[in-house]
């Protein structure tokens, strides 16, 4: 069985990623070390907006572990991911 390979990026800075600019596959995303009410928005674009969001996710208040989220979803017109806060910890899987 061939495994899919998969590329990823690593955030570690508040700022908007575009990670593709045409269709893809969003896998995963790992949140590698959660910061309190922090929010990393996943939308299905290739213009660094928040239009067609795939997934809007919040960290709690009082976060203790780290954690992966599976998505395996086809986004039509490519990946931007936002983050919200200074210092995030986060890895973002994908195949072009």
């Amino acid at each position: 069985m061939i495994q899919p390979e998969f590329q990823y990026k690593n955030i570690t800075t508040q700022d908007t990623f575009i990670l593709e600019t045409s269709a893809c596959l969003l896998h995963a995303v790992s949140i590698n070390k959660p910061v309190a009410n922090s929010v990393v928005g996943l939308y299905d674009n290739a213009l660094g907006t928040t239009a067609n969001p795939v997934a809007v996710i919040t960290s709690p208040a009082s976060p203790d572990e780290l954690f992966t989220l599976f998505y395996d979803v086809r986004l039509a017109n490519g990946l931007t991911v936002i983050t919200s806060v200074a210092n995030p910890n986060i890895t973002v899987a994908y195949q072009q």
